[in-house]
């Protein structure tokens, strides 16, 4: 079962990082976490986290800066970098996996 926070409004918010060791991001939608967060949570924006080789083949520990969102609707920080469809949490800018390529286009 995954477990979220919940913000004043009842929005579902992304865990956030616990550490800033062994940090990922989720190839897709940029997302920033630990790996065992990843492993343990999946992924609250992509559907296919529930795989239980997510962390390992859908995230990678090679990504540019990091923003924290708490509400990506209105911000245009967000808007910028394409995610303020996403739910709040934290997000790298960019994101490199030499290995897969996956577009990041894509319906979460």
């Amino acid at each position: 079962a995954k477990i979220s926070l919940v913000y004043s409004n009842m929005e579902t918010i992304c865990q956030i990082p616990k550490t800033c060791r062994d940090l990922r991001a989720c190839l897709k939608c940029r997302l920033v976490k630990s790996f065992e967060q990843f492993q343990r949570y999946g992924c609250e924006n992509c559907s296919d986290s529930d795989d239980p080789n997510f962390a390992h083949d859908h995230t990678s520990p090679n990504f540019q800066g990091m923003i924290t969102v708490m509400n990506p609707r209105e911000s245009w920080v967000c808007k910028w970098n394409g995610i303020n469809s996403l739910k709040p949490g934290c997000y790298c800018v960019s994101v490199i996996d030499e290995e897969q390529d996956f577009d990041q286009e894509e319906d979460f």
